[in-house]
């Protein structure tokens, strides 16, 4: 299939990895990232934020659609993929299909919400019986008129364990907090209904029950009742070492995740979760079609839907897409394009990806998601890193990957532009090959206040 010219929209490690995936291909004439981040130019092909100076942050949807169609005519797209949550959220996927008949793979704004409210989320788990944790839901407003004694009732609402406390919003993958007793319950409460920054939404608050087990992130390729499994992996939330400090988007990730995800656990989900939620959104008229990414825990009482997404996960995306088949590029094109029963019928109904071992490590500022004070991170400092990393993009067959995930570039230097700022991703044929390699890299990458994890995919057995 000649897919020649492709647009992603997202400015983070996930977009900067299906990049490469696109650009690395030998018909790929270029590949567009809206709006992107300079150290994008790292892989060849790859054209980034200067051309959508006009578009930055997508803040005008009404607005931008023609326009942004315009472009994508003009250029020659041959189809667009949705890497983060802000079009869906914000109806620029409804709006783009109205206006232009250039496929894209993300799902409508309705059925994003299985991400943008867990609010929903949940009511739909529970309307069509798919496994997941019990809850109760509340607006900011209720929980504000309670008083102590009532919210420290609500601590022990399902378990002797603290429920777990969730803005039901888009927050930046820093709206889940787990305490570990009632005192750090009552502050997550009065955190979440305090607290008024922008991309955090905790104007309701869902409190679950806690459950316990590993956890892991699948995905899948959807468009109406067919899917295909893409791939899974265990990603990293916590800011420190032994899972401590705050949640954040993402501190690493490995796969395979064989140690926790066996096929039967595999094949339940896909029967009992993927199967059910795509019939439901047919039910209720807003088919699901794009990537659906399901966030499992595995219990003692089976495997359970801890949350979804409806895109690729950041940081697992990083460790998957250096292990896609060419034929991938084909996949995701035909479910944009309606017809990925097409794909099925002629490969199956999973990626098959190399049979490698794949660790990412993220670095990240010190002071990144408050981490060790509330200071604000820093930005604008220096990163250094050797130059043949800057050579890896275009060569597929290299077992180190660089994926920037903010960085900006000022004459021959990059800088950091974010909290999370870089992350690399090691292939080898052992974890435990795979794990050194990519700790390697990254202490050859320096900024001031760098912080990394020492314990991505440490102590998960080398049999995996």
């Amino acid at each position: 299939m000649n897919i020649q010219n492709v647009m992603i929209l997202g400015n983070g490690g996930r977009e900067h990895a299906l990049a490469f995936f696109f650009a690395r291909r030998s018909e790929t004439k270029q590949v567009f990232v809206f709006p992107g981040n300079d150290g994008m130019e790292i892989t060849p092909k790859v054209v980034t934020s200067a051309k959508f100076a006009k578009f930055n942050c997508l803040k005008k949807i009404s607005e931008e659609v023609l326009e942004f169609s315009l472009f994508c005519e003009q250029h020659k797209v041959d189809f667009i993929i949705v890497g983060s949550e802000l079009p869906l959220s914000q109806a620029f996927v409804d709006r783009f299909v109205k206006n232009s008949k250039i496929p894209l793979l993300g799902p409508s704004q309705a059925a994003a919400m299985l991400e943008t409210s867990k609010d929903f989320s949940k009511n739909f788990m529970n309307e069509f019986s798919i496994p997941t944790a019990k809850y109760i839901s509340f607006k900011k407003e209720e929980l504000l008129a309670l008083s102590f004694d009532q919210i420290e009732n609500l601590a022990s609402l399902f378990s002797n364990r603290p429920a777990v406390v969730k803005a039901s919003g888009l927050c930046a993958g820093k709206g889940v907090i787990v305490p570990a007793n009632k005192i750090e319950f009552h502050a997550a409460i009065k955190e979440f209904c305090t607290k008024n920054e922008e991309g955090f939404d905790a104007s309701q608050i869902i409190l679950e029950e806690c459950l316990t087990g590993p956890e892991v992130s699948l995905f899948y390729l959807c468009q109406g009742e067919n899917f295909i499994e893409i791939g899974s992996a265990c990603d990293y939330k916590r800011w420190g070492d032994q899972n401590t400090g705050p949640n954040t988007g993402g501190m690493g990730a490995y796969l395979p995740p064989k140690n926790i995800l066996s096929d039967e656990n595999k094949k339940f989900i896909s029967t009992k979760v993927i199967a059910p939620l795509l019939a439901g959104m047919m039910k209720k008229g807003t088919p699901y079609n794009g990537i659906l990414f399901v966030g499992a825990m595995i219990t003692e009482d089976g495997p359970k839907v801890i949350e979804f997404n409806c895109r690729f996960g950041d940081p697992e995306t990083q460790c998957l897409i250096p292990l896609m088949p060419d034929n991938f590029a084909e996949a995701l094109y035909l479910a944009a394009s309606g017809r990925l029963l097409e794909w099925i019928l002629k490969y199956g109904n999973s990626i098959k990806l190399a049979d490698k071992k794949s660790v990412h490590v993220v670095m990240t500022h010190a002071h990144y998601a408050g981490a060790n004070s509330e200071i604000e991170y820093s930005k604008n400092l220096k990163i250094l890193m050797p130059e043949i990393f800057l050579d890896l993009g275009n060569k597929s067959d290299q077992e180190l990957f660089i994926f920037s995930c903010a960085l900006k570039k000022n004459g021959n230097d990059f800088f950091t532009n974010g909290g999370r700022i870089i992350g690399v991703t090691a292939l080898a044929n052992s974890n435990f090959k795979a794990r050194t390699l990519a700790y390697q890299a990254a202490r050859e990458i320096y900024f001031e206040g760098r912080h990394m994890r020492s314990d991505i995919a440490n102590n998960i057995g080398e049999d995996l």
